[in-house]
């Protein structure tokens, strides 16, 4: 009996593992830029000093090929990431123009 290719997959756990780790990373360049204009805003002569107070959206790319994610998997996440309270924006399986990878692009903002 010959293995069955079905058994390779990413789990629901790892996929958002990945995307957790992706949010992270774009909420710690959030708070860095918040921070930064709420340090000084104005400068000297009472003017904004260039600092702007960014918008909570973030674009997000996991690199996982497309035919291990099963079409559960990949619809559970973005149930989940709105039931989190994110407004989805853009969810879709796209390719990297340079390599050709799999990716899916996630566009997600706060509601």
């Amino acid at each position: 009996m010959i293995t069955n290719a079905n058994n390779l997959f990413v789990s629901y756990e790892e996929l958002e593992r990945l995307f957790n780790e992706a949010l992270d990373e774009g909420i710690n360049e959030w708070t860095k830029e918040k921070n930064d204009f709420f340090k000084d805003p104005f400068n000297k002569n009472k003017r904004p000093t260039g600092n702007y107070l960014p918008d909570a959206n973030f674009r997000m790319w996991l690199k996982v090929p497309q035919n291990l994610v099963p079409a559960q998997t990949f619809n559970a996440l973005r149930t989940e990431i709105e039931n989190a309270g994110w407004k989805v924006n853009a969810y879709q399986w796209m390719k990297d123009e340079r390599t050709e990878e799999d990716q899916i692009y996630i566009h997600i903002m706060k509601k």
